[in-house]
């Protein structure tokens, strides 16, 4: 009887311990290991058993070699497009609620005064012998 009941209050004990138990810190759910550079050298290719028209490094190793420098030049872009757009969302958020101040006042004006069907540049309007106004 005595062993019966300590077997219970073990197994409630580890009943207790493995319901309070976490996960560790450096486990990231849906986290997957990805290595920055490729963890087999493309080099190695050159040592395949192939009778090819090319030689092993221009048909294997060059084109692995321009494919991973692409993909490192895309990832660059990727991130950069990222971050813009952003800054787009918390702009349009900021216009969206009103905050978003413009920089009118530090921008001069430009360019020249203009109105419709102005001519005058062009056919200039002759003068009253008196000097004001239009003479017909």
């Amino acid at each position: 009887m005595k062993l019966r009941r300590s077997a219970l209050c073990m197994l409630a004990g580890l009943a207790l311990l493995a319901g309070l138990a976490a996960p560790a810190l450096a486990q990231v759910p849906g986290a997957r290991y990805q290595p920055a550079r490729p963890t087999i050298s493309p080099y190695l290719n050159l040592l395949r058993p192939d009778d090819a028209i090319l030689p092993d490094y221009y048909t294997f190793v060059r084109p692995q070699l321009q494919t991973e420098a692409y993909r490192a030049q895309q990832s660059i872009v990727n991130r950069q497009q990222q971050s813009m757009l952003f800054q787009q969302q918390a702009e349009i958020e900021q216009v969206a609620s009103g905050t978003f101040r413009t920089r009118a006042a530090q921008v001069r004006p430009t360019g020249t005064a203009s109105g419709f069907m102005n001519t005058s540049h062009y056919f200039p309007l002759p003068q009253s012998r008196s000097g004001k106004g239009r003479s017909r």
